[in-house]
């Protein structure tokens, strides 16, 4: 950043306090820590404490981590004005990963902050400032690289729950052993800061512009945050001793206190803040808050212009309410940014700020192992009391998979636990009826361990269990009946000794055995035999239905089998991204890369239609299928690799397309969609165009992806068919959305959308704007101002007359009504004119186009999809 911020502790703190409350009216303050977890690491067990400055209760962290070693700073480290859950740290001299595992039977899609501390302080005294990473889950979160002794990090992050629990881990790059001072969880409302459900928002800084140093957070703020104060010396002050937003509820919830004050320009009309560098590749998202802090006369006015990195004005003319919070939300990558206040013409008052915000984006794919086997694995730790470095997920990432684990990486949702060995483990007991809950199991082996007690039947209950080991343990009893007649099938490798099988019972005398054993086992080998028939009929018709299934595939679509994938993927080692119906993974096949999508049981009829759709039409502006693979439960898409990824990626930052490359983006896509309107019989609809379907090869060449919702019409179908509502919102056809009528014109204007998505370098929905890019590139129209929607990071580097024809190509594929609409072919046409002469003109040779555009765009359409 190129401002200097300066800290000052515990007296002055106090003393800015007291005139801020003498100052003000009483501000609300909040009494409420029921969404809070506050965990002081390194306190001795059963400790807790309320903070010295502010009434946050910490608690020891023997409850959340079971591995550490807890430590204190050097005195020499810790004054009068260090807090105290900086004083003591746990740290992790054993184990490559380490977790805190933060759970609630509640937590499942919901948002919270995550804060974590570190303070060295050379708690070792070994005078070596350690480097190593921080996981959310199972994917990085950041490397924490402190600077010296003194040195306090405080990482941040806005997160949201994929499972009901998560895990915090600290992971030993080799550069020094890792170690945490203190780790909050705040409950946040989900409507706060919304983001998609990938995004995480990293927090970069949170200030409340103020003279002093105080930080605000609980009990002022109710959510937790810590907002630092910032003055600097070109600023002048205003404050209120009024409440702002009394009775009122605004999404962000800030704190009073921080909107009670405001900094605008010291003898200036213009407010101004810096910060760089900043990753260009990363989306960051910003808040401003603003509040008129005074009651105005009649002949005073507050109005300004805000604007971020240009000349352009993203809000014009914006007018603060009085005593009431607005918050203004930007989304955009930037090396450096820059804000701006300006004051307007006819304002008599300077611009005003009251906080600002600033998050960068953070893409986590959430994968995990299934939550019911982590349950069951976790239950199995506490019963045995599991000494192994058993920490975090129990199967992600790859290599810190729990010992004695053995994992099925290919599910799209979830990782499965196939395999448990816990031999040699010093267990003892019975076994726990919570390892009945792996349901996937396939081996298990608890050889040469102390149990006892009987073989529980529930073993027996295991689908695919094919090994099991037993052997030197105490167990007494008889086998359980299932797992005898598994053995005996030969569907269950069984070892096991020491005790009694149910065929060597107590009855021993030939009588006996007569009398009691005849009647009941002629009866069960009966029953079984019927059911055994009954299986293999099943199982056979099945077979068949599955064969048929996938016999019907086009043949010249090659077919893998899974132990191919396998290996294809390298056990599933990369992940791409997150397809339509499931997991993309990178892999190689011949030494030529590929990319495998892995599809859910359920996705089949997503599988099969683009298995059987991409293994019949081909098009150099469609992505081709190099095979499938389709074996039980395992259903998996090889295509070819895009190697620059989605047309989405390269809208924003450094590596953005220019306008040619957009141009010729948008010709291929036309193309492949042309091509499935009026090249295909019967015609095609794709059903989910949108610039994340669009891929990229190494020549930027695009072709039209994710096929696993498309639609194909028969001949009497050709105006439109009735169908259930699939899509991505932002993309969808209202029409469509409405009548539930598909038909191609629903592609054209999801096509539409994405051509206005190339030229702005907007989303669908701009939520800084609160509409849809329809709606604010059509008012543009209306009004004469293209220019001011084009993405600035072309820079003038395209013909404006050109641009306004291709503008308004876009919108009309966006009309409200179908009808009105024009057709893939003719749309394709007139993209591969603009093309040409957009690359005439760059060997200065100009081209005529006629614009026969004609169809007129209703400003009034308020598009909600």
């Amino acid at each position: 950043m190129d401002f200097k911020l300066q800290k000052y502790f515990l007296f002055p703190l106090l003393v800015l306090l007291a005139i801020t409350l003498l100052t003000h009216c009483s501000p609300p303050v909040y009494d409420d820590q029921s969404g809070f977890v506050s965990i002081d690491c390194g306190l001795p067990e059963n400790s807790t404490y309320s903070g010295s400055m502010f009434p946050v209760t910490y608690t020891s962290d023997e409850m959340f981590i079971n591995t550490g070693v807890n430590a204190r700073l050097l005195p020499k480290f810790i004054s009068n004005y260090t807090e105290i859950y900086l004083e003591t740290v746990r740290s992790f001299p054993q184990g490559k990963r380490n977790c805190y595992n933060l759970r609630s039977s509640k937590d499942k899609d919901s948002k919270f902050l995550i804060r974590a501390f570190f303070m060295y302080g050379n708690y070792d005294n070994k005078s070596h400032v350690p480097k190593f990473d921080l996981h959310i889950g199972t994917e990085l979160w950041d490397t924490i690289q402190l600077d010296n002794s003194s040195h306090v990090v405080t990482k941040e992050i806005i997160h949201v729950f994929s499972t009901n629990y998560t895990n915090v881990c600290l992971v030993n790059t080799g550069n020094g052993t890792p170690f945490i001072s203190a780790l909050e969880l705040r409950r946040f409302r989900n409507s706060m800061y919304p983001s998609e459900y990938e995004i995480s928002l990293e927090l970069k800084m949170r200030y409340n512009f103020v003279y002093g140093t105080m930080p605000l957070r609980y009990s002022f703020d109710a959510y937790d945050r810590i907002w630092e104060a910032l003055q600097l010396p070109e600023w002048d002050s205003v404050s209120t001793r009024r409440e702002v937003d009394r009775d009122i509820e605004n999404d962000f919830y800030p704190p009073t206190l921080a909107m009670g004050t405001a900094a605008t320009p010291l003898n200036s009309t213009t407010w101004t803040l810096s910060w760089g560098p900043a990753d260009p590749n990363i989306d960051y998202h910003t808040y401003l808050y603003f509040a008129e802090l005074v009651s105005l006369l009649p002949n005073q006015t507050r109005k300004f212009d805000v604007i971020i990195n240009s000349e352009t004005a993203s809000w014009e003319e914006f007018e603060p309410e009085y005593l009431t919070t607005f918050v203004m939300s930007d989304k955009r990558k930037a090396s450096n940014f820059n804000y701006t206040l300006r004051q307007t013409n006819n304002s008599t008052l300077p611009p005003l700020i009251n906080a600002l915000e600033v998050y960068a984006a953070k893409r986590f794919f959430k994968v995990h192992t299934d939550e019911n086997d982590v349950d069951a694995i976790m239950e199995i730790k506490r019963t045995y009391d599991v000494k192994k470095n058993w920490q975090g997920d129990p199967c992600l990432p790859k290599d810190y998979t729990w010992e004695g684990l053995r994992c099925n990486y290919s599910s799209s949702n979830s990782t499965r636990i196939i395999g448990l060995d816990l031999s040699s483990s010093g267990l003892s007991g019975d076994i726990p009826s919570s390892l009945s809950n792996l349901t996937a199991l396939q081996y298990l082996d608890l050889s040469d361990n102390d149990l006892t007690g009987p073989i529980p039947s529930s073993l027996a209950g295991f689908a695919f269990l094919r090994f099991l080991n037993l052997t030197g343990n105490k167990f007494w009893g008889s086998i359980p009946l299932g797992l005898a007649e598994k053995a005996n099938n030969e569907t269950l490798l069984l070892s096991m000794d020491g005790f009694v099988p149910l065929i060597k019972n107590q009855c021993q005398s030939a009588q006996c055995t007569k009398k009691k054993l005849s009647i009941p086992v002629v009866a069960s080998v009966a029953v079984l035999l019927m059911l055994l028939i009954v299986a293999i009929t099943i199982y056979y018709f099945t077979k068949r239905k599955g064969d048929k299934r996938v016999d019907s595939f086009d043949s010249r679509s090659q077919r893998f089998s899974y132990t191919k994938i396998v290996s294809m993927t390298n056990n599933f080692e990369k992940i791409l991204g997150r397809g339509g119906f499931g997991l993309v993974y990178h892999g190689y096949l011949d030494n030529k890369e590929v990319a495998v999508k892995m599809l859910a049981e359920t996705g089949y009829k997503e599988f099969q239609i683009e298995a059987e759709l991409l293994g019949r039409v081909h098009h150099r502006n469609l992505i081709s299928l190099v095979g499938y693979c389709y074996e039980g439960a395992y259903m998996a898409l090889v295509y070819e690799y895009m190697a620059n990824g989605t047309v989405k990626e390269h809208l924003n930052g450094p590596k953005s397309l220019t306008w040619i490359e957009r141009l010729q983006v948008a010709l291929n896509g036309a193309e492949g969609l042309d091509y499935l309107h009026n090249g295909c019989t019967p015609p095609i609809v794709h059903r989910d165009v949108k610039s994340t379907n669009i891929l990229l090869d190494d020549n930027f060449h695009a072709k039209l992806a994710d096929f696993g919702i498309s639609r194909a019409f028969s001949v009497d179908e050709s105006s439109f068919v009735s169908t259930a509502v699939v899509g991505t919102i932002g993309y969808l056809d209202p029409e469509y959305a409405h009548l539930q009528k598909l038909h191609e014109k629903s592609d054209v204007y999801s096509f539409g959308v994405v051509l206005l998505e190339l030229i702005t370098g907007q989303p669908p929905v701009i939520t800084s704007k609160n509409c849809h890019i329809t709606q604010w590139v059509g008012n543009s129209l209306t009004t004469g101002d293209v220019a001011d929607v084009i993405d600035p990071s072309l820079d003038g580097t395209y013909d404006s007359e050109l641009v306004e024809k291709y503008v308004r190509l876009a919108i009309s594929c966006c009309s409200p009504s179908s009808a009105n609409r024009p057709t893939m072919h003719y749309v394709s046409s007139r993209l591969e004119e603009y093309l040409e002469a957009a690359t005439e003109a760059t060997k200065g040779i100009m081209v005529y186009i006629e614009d026969s555009t004609t169809i007129p765009y209703d400003s009034n359409f308020s598009n909600k999809f």
